[in-house]
């Protein structure tokens, strides 16, 4: 047997100053990542403004319709 020892994940946005940070303990999922989305969301300004752009990588939980469609109907 392996032994895994707790895992946290910490989730930050930053661009001159952190705007969002949340932790949750093991990993991020589709509905957690979706509330931290949210969150960040309501702290964003209008583009081309400063913190105006949400840079994701190919996660799978990044391309999930949900968030995407959250992040569109901004």
């Amino acid at each position: 047997t392996t032994y895994r020892g707790r895992a946290w994940s910490i989730r930050g946005s930053k661009a001159q100053r952190i705007i969002h940070c949340d932790i949750v303990e093991g990993s991020f999922c589709t509905e957690t990542f979706y509330v931290f989305i949210e969150r960040l969301l309501q702290k964003m300004q209008p583009f081309p403004l400063p913190n105006s752009v949400i840079v994701m990588d190919n996660c799978r939980i990044h391309k999930h319709s949900d968030i995407q469609e959250l992040i569109e109907s901004r």
